[in-house]
């Protein structure tokens, strides 16, 4: 024998050649696949159908009731907040008909709650009748509706 060279046998030079991923195909078709592996896989595939399905269910459930929750809170917000901000304002109203419109009235009591940082940031008393509306009385920022005076046909 010479040094630095194995010996092998005949056929193992051709095999050594050979693809190796051809050496796996041919073994699997010469091995009979068992039936209970073939049962094991599909067993595994519809508990693993039947497990993603309960979990989208849940999922879709959660977000449900999430989004009811969150609806319900925000429905709670509101009814809270509102009296805060109609109560002022139907105040202003009243007195505004019991004065019959009379702007210094309406300037003193809604003074305080119109302003940066305040309740409103700004309120205006507005004759509508006769004829086209006129501002009667203005506190605060200028009022969107002034600013464009044909929007009255759409308000």
């Amino acid at each position: 024998m010479r040094a630095g060279r194995v010996a092998s046998s005949p056929g193992a030079g051709e095999a050594d050649r050979s693809d190796p991923s051809e050496g796996l195909l041919a073994r699997a078709k010469a091995s009979p696949t068992a039936p209970a592996t073939i049962v094991a896989l599909i067993v595994g595939l519809v508990v693993t159908a039947a497990l993603a399905t309960a979990s989208l269910a849940l999922y879709e459930n959660n977000e449900d009731r999430l989004l009811k929750l969150r609806a319900r809170e925000l429905s709670l917000v509101l009814a809270a907040t509102l009296p805060t901000v109609q109560t002022p304002l139907a105040s202003a109203a009243a007195l505004a008909d019991a004065t019959h419109g009379s702007a210094v009235s309406f300037r003193t009591f809604i003074a305080p709650y119109v302003g940066p940082g305040r309740q409103f940031a700004s309120a205006s008393l507005w004759r509508v009748e006769p004829g086209p509306p006129i501002v009667m009385a203005a506190v605060g920022a200028p009022s969107r509706l002034a600013l464009r005076p044909h929007a009255f046909d759409q308000f």
